[in-house]
């Protein structure tokens, strides 16, 4: 009977040990995934806002374009005005 009860001890005790260890194992695995989840955040986050400077970029590159041709149509005028 001894000998049984002593069996069942050491089983529980390989139950909890085990127990654990899965616990353990299942923060570790937990851990890893928010360190994944927040690296593809930041990454998602520069991507955007490459983006946006990209569009941004542009749009100041359209703007530099019509002023300068404005400037050179003005300019023509102007010159066209004074030379008369």
């Amino acid at each position: 009977m001894a000998v049984a009860i002593a069996e069942m001890s050491k089983t529980r005790e390989r139950i909890w040990e085990k127990k654990m260890e899965i616990e353990k194992e299942r923060i570790e695995v937990e851990k890893e995934r928010w360190a994944y989840e927040r690296e593809r955040s930041r990454m998602e986050f520069e991507s955007r806002m490459k983006e946006l400077e990209l569009k941004l970029q542009k749009k100041r590159i359209i703007c530099f374009n019509f002023v300068y041709v404005f400037l050179i149509k003005f300019n023509k005028k102007f010159n066209s005005i004074t030379l008369k």
